[in-house]
C-alpha cells in the first residue's frame, strides 16, 4: 500500500481526530484540512529516503521546524473515503518533491471529515526527527536542490546559512 504525507501547521489538533468517529470529530480537527477549490495537497512517498526529502522541502520555508508537523498515512485512508487524486506539480522548489505532489480532488465536507478520521487513525503524527530534517535541508541547499533565496530568514539562522 502506498504511503502519503500531508504537511500540518501543528499536529496537536489532529490528535483529537485519532479514533474519533465522523460524528464525534471536533471542528478544530479540520483546521489543517481546509481545501482550495475542493482540493487538498498531499505527497506520495515512494521510499523512506523520499520521505525525509519531502519533509525538508516542505519545512524549509517555515520560520522554524517547530512550526511544522506531518501526518504520514497509507493509501487505505484515501481508498476508504473513495477519494480520487490527480497528479499535479508541487511548488516546494525541489524538482524531485514537486513531481511527487498530488491533489485530492472533488472533495466535499463529508469526504474531508472522513479523510481526517481515517488519516489520523492510520497515520503517524510528528513522527520525524527534526535534526534529520534540518540536516537534509542543509544538504539539499548545498547541492542546489533547494533554492536558499526562499528560506525564511529565521530558518537561515537555525541552519547557519
Amino acid at each position: 500500500m502506498p504511503k502519503y504525507v500531508r504537511k500540518l501547521e501543528k499536529a496537536v489538533w489532529w490528535d483529537s481526530a485519532e479514533g474519533a468517529s465522523e460524528n464525534a470529530l471536533t471542528s478544530d480537527a479540520l483546521k489543517n484540512a481546509a481545501t482550495n477549490n475542493g482540493e487538498l495537497s498531499i505527497y506520495e512517498v515512494p521510499s523512506d529516503d523520499d520521505l525525509l526529502i519531502i519533509m525538508a522541502a516542505l519545512a524549509y520555508r517555515r520560520n522554524a521546524l517547530r512550526d511544522v508537523d506531518f501526518c504520514i498515512f497509507d493509501g487505505s485512508a484515501l481508498d476508504a473515503c473513495e477519494i480520487k487524486t490527480s497528479r499535479t506539480r508541487g511548488n516546494t522548489g525541489c524538482r524531485h518533491v514537486d513531481e511527487l505532489h498530488l491533489d485530492m480532488v472533488s472533495l466535499t465536507a463529508i469526504s474531508v471529515t472522513r479523510f481526517v478520521c481515517k488519516a489520523a487513525h492510520s497515520g503517524l503524527l510528528d513522527s520525524f526527527d527534526k535534526e534529520q530534517v534540518k540536516n537534509k535541508i542543509i544538504e539539499l541547499v548545498g547541492n542546489g536542490d533547494l533554492d536558499a533565496t526562499h528560506i525564511h530568514v529565521d530558518m537561515k539562522k537555525v541552519l547557519s546559512l
